[in-house]
């Protein structure tokens, strides 16, 4: 096996430098085998460094899927915030025509000019508008607990990440020297 062999051998399951050596040693049993050269040290330590590389990419990319849930969520919010006040507005406008006799004149207003309205159309057109604006809330919030659901999992991932990073970033001899 050649010195790729060795450094990919040692990369993938974390062995220690004294079995990063490629495999086709020398060393008989009962003796240790010949420590690893420089090219295998070099070699590594690039490797190592290109891991870095790799996790610092996917941390980056994870952090900008992040915060785009949290604009996408902080929009939402906003939309479900202008549904309640048009939804309280016309809560107010039922009120007023349940005070209305049955005589009264209603009027709406379309563009710059009032027009005469029928009380039945007119409270009909206002409840159809609170049932649209009751749902597109109740869709809003399940909207809302996906995104949050999401944000959580995008939190996780990046929290898991940065362990990851930190434990490659650590020495490997630090470990063994307390054990």
């Amino acid at each position: 096996m050649g010195l790729d062999g060795g450094v990919r051998k040692y990369t993938q399951s974390g062995s220690s430098p004294e079995q990063f050596s490629s495999t086709s040693s020398t060393a008989t049993a009962g003796q240790k085998p010949p420590s690893p050269t420089l090219n295998q040290v070099s070699s590594f330590i690039l490797t190592m460094a290109e891991i870095q590389a790799q996790l610092q990419a996917h941390l980056q990319t994870l952090s900008d899927e992040y915060q785009k849930l949290q604009q996408d969520l902080q929009g939402v919010v906003e939309s479900r915030q202008k549904l309640e006040g048009q939804k309280e507005e016309n809560l107010g406008v039922k009120k007023e025509f349940e005070n209305l006799e049955e005589d009264e004149t209603i009027y709406k207003l379309v563009g710059p000019v009032l027009l005469k309205q029928d009380q039945v159309e007119a409270e009909s057109t206002v409840k159809g508008r609170l049932d649209f604006i009751t749902g597109e809330i109740s869709r809003q919030e399940d909207q809302i607990k996906e995104t949050q659901e999401k944000i959580e999992k995008k939190k996780l991932e990046i929290i898991q990440l940065q362990a990851a990073a930190q434990a490659a970033a650590q020495p490997q001899g630090k470990g063994k020297e307390a054990a």
